[in-house]
């Protein structure tokens, strides 16, 4: 659209001016002002003036429900999980290291808590047939693994070769199954009445011994092939959980919950709570911006931009109609 000459004139300054203020050492003053303008806003405004819960609901479940992924977002997940095992195979790392004393006993101490849930797993355990009768196998298996070790060959071949040996295999099976059944039936009450302390001691016993397990050991078994493929599995398993009500739900509860708490709370208490403040805010952006501007800058992009959101202004037909002298 062909601009008046007055028109053309002050949309020139007007671009030049910006660029300036954009690319200029008052750059930082121009930022801080601006970012201290929306502050100063947000403490007049309520979450729930701005949003509600269904429109956030809303956005949530197309993205973690609807949108589809493109194919260069796991082949970037798969290549960073592989950047990361091969440093973890550089760097010598002990479980130690990752996760200090102090915080598996505060870890394993609120696990023994669950004293119910621990009595209630150590019912199902015990009193599931399942188990029984695995571990009636793993008791079949090593006494047959002893009685090839120490058997003489003669009387091991004369044992297999006779009629009765499967009539004999299949009654000493049974006996260890019911054997088992017993065995567990006992380990229950004696399994309950393990103390939270003796447990605790086991626990943190255990991971005296495992404390200095070298990751790095661990990391060098494991291929980038590998984890491409648990990347895979994973990832077409959340494709499966998405699709749930159980995902949906979750995701609905936990929005409602955070209204419940937030919604009637200004912008600025919510930043604040959240652990944002201006300098943090102020310091991201002076991080980001002046580096971004000067690169448009040196690239020549930069004042086509401005000129292009400037232009729109000085096109309508509000300006015109201001601008253009009038007979």
């Amino acid at each position: 659209m062909s601009l008046s000459p007055l028109a053309q004139s002050l949309l020139d300054a007007h671009v030049d001016f910006t660029v300036r203020e954009l690319s200029g050492s008052q750059l930082k003053e121009l930022i801080a002002s601006g970012l201290d303008d929306l502050l100063q806003q947000a403490d007049k405004l309520r979450l729930r003036d701005v949003v509600s819960v269904s429109m956030i609901q809303e956005t949530a479940r197309f993205y973690a429900m609807k949108l589809q992924l493109r194919a260069a977002i796991p082949e970037i997940a798969s290549a960073v999980g592989q950047t990361i095992l091969q440093r973890l195979r550089q760097r010598p790392t002990s479980l130690d290291d990752i996760v200090p004393q102090r915080h598996v006993r505060e870890f394993f101490s609120k696990m023994v808590e669950f004293k119910t849930l621990r009595e209630r797993s150590i019912d199902e355990f015990t009193s599931n047939p399942v188990y029984a009768r695995l571990l009636a196998e793993l008791l079949y298996k090593r006494l047959a693994a002893l009685v090839n070790d120490h058997t003489p060959s003669v009387v091991h071949q004369l044992w297999h070769k006779s009629t009765r040996a499967a009539h004999w295999q299949a009654s000493l099976h049974e006996l260890l199954i019911n054997m088992a059944e017993r065995s567990l039936d006992d380990a229950r009450e004696h399994l309950k009445a393990i103390s939270d302390e003796t447990i605790l001691e086991a626990m943190l016993d255990a991971w005296d011994e495992l404390r200095d397990f070298s990751v790095s050991g661990l990391a060098q078994e494991v291929t980038p092939l590998d984890i491409e493929d648990y990347y895979v599995i994973l990832y077409e398993y959340w494709q499966t959980l998405r699709q749930t009500d159980v995902y949906r739900d979750a995701i609905d509860a936990g929005i409602e919950a955070f209204f419940s708490v937030y919604g009637d709370c200004t912008l600025s208490e919510l930043i604040h709570d959240v652990g944002l403040t201006r300098e943090i805010m102020l310091g991201d952006a002076l991080r980001f911006a002046p580096a971004i501007i000067k690169v448009l800058k040196r690239k020549k992009m930069l004042e086509p931009m401005v000129r292009k959101t400037l232009s729109r202004f000085y096109e309508s037909a509000e300006a015109q109609a201001l601008l253009t002298p009038r007979p």
